[in-house]
């Protein structure tokens, strides 16, 4: 057993794993002067002329019986929390189950060690607050997206870019420069707020799982007096970070968040976060905003995307060339996928089952998207069973990147692709000898 008192040493650690893992964690090792990206550069502006500072950050490993859990780093020092860089594997509870799902997920490979988990961080709020934290989260995040091109920074470099010294001054950010700063760190971002577009809270809370679904770190605003965590009767606006959603019955319920100022993985359900989900309680208005951080190569964002496909849709039902009841859709699933995930989405075994009369026609849409590099995605289902079994009956796919205006529509009990490219209309369809065939149509 280590001998090491985490209640005296690092009391907000003790309490994350007290509250978000009901004390089950216990500590396995401890790595001396290990190295930590943000405290490096922290103790070299500030913290090296401080008494019992060090460059070094106490590297803490935990498991669950037998089962390695990750690792927290400490700092020797800290205004506020010791909890630095935190690479720990979701609680059990979470992990394994048709009701809640990570979708920001993954595999980290963290100074030399893997865990699947989505990364934490407490700011020292000499060099950050909540916005600054939630930023480094997203950052990491997108690092580990398939190309690559994003790479995380620490705190006190978000903090330069947002006003030239690498101070906070114990200041948050705006969203729009929240929007800003990650579009500075080689990522895109998309700023949705309720008041500029009339969004109404279920258009709100739609697009914020779109987003999540599609495994995007999205930045949402809310009043801490509405947190059920925080145990407060103050306001106060502040920036948590959505990574993923719980499921009832094949419809989604609430969602999962990283809170950068508490604790990691706590769940809010649809009205507990609509009840969090605003500007501090002294506005007269509800405004409801975040920003998504998506992958440098996407320009397009959901709500173009799902405007356009209602569009396109009437062009297609006023042309008579479909017949598809949209009345009879009680389910989608929205998500932002590469070429290569489409390619796994369309031919899982279960989906190959659902659409055998279709592989033909699927391979030919396939084609047509194998050189892009993110669509956006929007399944059909008849019912939330039906989406739980992978039984689609069809899909709309629109390149996100800004490359082409390639849009296009697949319907199964039509047996048939419709696609728009260059402001022209084209349909494919079997042919008499059960052939896919493509066929300009005019407009």
């Amino acid at each position: 057993m280590v001998n090491f008192d985490i209640h005296e040493e690092a009391p907000h650690l003790d309490t994350i794993l007290e509250k978000v893992y009901s004390g089950s964690l216990k500590l396995s090792r401890i790595v001396e002067g290990a190295h930590d990206i943000n405290w490096t550069k922290e103790h070299e502006l500030f913290y090296s002329e401080q008494p019992k500072s060090q460059p070094f950050v106490k590297r803490l490993f935990f498991k669950d019986g037998k089962k390695a859990y990750g690792f927290v780093h400490l700092r020797p020092v800290s205004d506020c929390s010791k909890v630095t860089e935190t690479y720990l594997i979701p609680p059990k509870e979470m992990n394994g189950n048709q009701t809640h799902y990570i979708k920001c997920l993954s595999g980290f490979e963290e100074y030399g060690e893997h865990v699947e988990c989505v990364p934490f961080i407490m700011p020292e709020t000499i060099f950050g607050m909540c916005a600054h934290g939630s930023i480094w989260i997203c950052l990491k995040i997108l690092e580990n997206w398939s190309t690559g091109k994003t790479k995380s920074r620490n705190i006190p470099f978000i903090q330069t870019l947002a006003s030239g010294r690498p101070f906070a001054d114990h200041q948050g950010l705006f969203f729009v420069q929240i929007a800003r700063l990650l579009r500075m760190c080689n990522c895109n971002s998309f700023y949705t707020i309720n008041k500029d577009h009339n969004l109404t809270d279920e258009n709100m809370l739609f697009t914020l799982y779109s987003y999540v679904e599609s495994g995007l770190p999205v930045i949402i605003g809310v009043d801490v007096k509405d947190l059920n965590w925080w145990n407060t009767n103050e306001s106060g606006y502040h920036s948590i970070v959505v990574i993923g959603h719980t499921m009832d019955n094949g419809s989604v319920n609430g969602f999962i968040v990283h809170d950068e100022s508490t604790y990691p993985y706590q769940i809010l359900t649809h009205d507990e976060l609509l009840k969090a989900f605003h500007t501090t309680s002294e506005m007269p208005d509800k405004i409801r905003e975040f920003v998504v951080a998506v992958p440098p190569e996407v320009g397009l964002s959901f709500e173009i995307a799902l405007k356009e496909f209602y569009g396109f849709y009437e062009t297609l039902d006023k042309l008579q060339l479909i017949e598809w009841d949209s009345n009879k859709i009680e389910s989608i699933r929205p998500m932002l996928v590469s070429s290569d995930e489409l390619f796994s989405l369309v031919f899982t075994e279960a989906s190959i089952k659902n659409h055998e009369d279709n592989i033909g026609l699927l391979i030919q849409m396939m084609r047509l998207f194998e050189s892009r590099t993110y669509l956006w995605a929007i399944f059909f289902y008849q019912s939330a069973a039906e989406r739980s079994e992978q039984r689609n009956v069809g899909f709309y796919l629109r390149d996100s990147t800004l490359e082409s205006d390639l849009r296009l529509i697949f319907l199964k009990e039509e047996k048939k692709i419709l696609y728009s490219l260059k402001g022209q209309l084209f349909d494919i369809k079997y042919d008499k000898r059960g052939t896919p065939r493509k066929k300009k149509i005019k407009i």
